[in-house]
């Protein structure tokens, strides 16, 4: 892969600010910014929350990949991925080809009081109330959170961090490699 050639693919739970801080690091990397789970939505014509309510996760899981498929054949792009696209590993193998990964993490509390106000934008956190939206996020960081780390070429914790603090982390180690 040619260094100015390729992508930067930013993995990672919801809430840890990879829309936020993608958004700036393409801006100053004058790349063109892609939200894998925008591009989903008008490939379906519907919101995440409505093909997993009509149809589920799987069914979303499938346009996911086919979508990731696309994008990374391009060239010179940042692209956020949804916070699952790591589940599966065809997903990483056809991102890492063309791509350096990126990930943000976050600790369970900040990623929670991040995304609490968006219910209805986050599909697998709706729950009847917070203390089980808040199990069900554990749950799931701890299932992916190994995928994560060992998907990433680098790895930023984010909790802490403001989206322009982060993106200027990112450039920073992508300076120094």
């Amino acid at each position: 892969m040619k260094k100015e050639q390729y992508n930067l693919v930013l993995i990672g739970f919801m809430g840890t600010g990879k829309t936020s801080a993608g958004k700036i690091i393409a801006r100053k990397m004058k790349r063109e910014f892609v939200d894998i789970d925008e591009k989903i939505e008008a490939a379906a014509g519907h919101s995440i929350s409505k093909i997993f309510e009509r149809k589920g996760e799987k069914c979303f899981r499938v346009l996911e990949s086919n979508i990731i498929r696309k994008i990374s054949k391009q060239n010179m792009l940042v692209i956020s991925t949804g916070g699952g696209a790591v589940l599966n590993p065809l997903n990483i193998k056809r991102l890492k080809k063309n791509g350096i990964i990126i990930a943000f993490l976050s600790k369970v509390m900040i990623i929670f009081n991040r995304i609490s106000a968006q219910k209805d934008k986050r599909p697998l956190l709706s729950a009847a109330n917070r203390t089980q939206g808040l199990k069900k996020l554990r749950v799931l960081l701890n299932k992916r959170l190994p995928l994560y780390t060992a998907s990433a070429d680098y790895v930023f914790d984010t909790s802490n961090l403001t989206p322009a603090k982060t993106a200027k982390e990112v450039l920073s180690a992508l300076k120094r490699k």
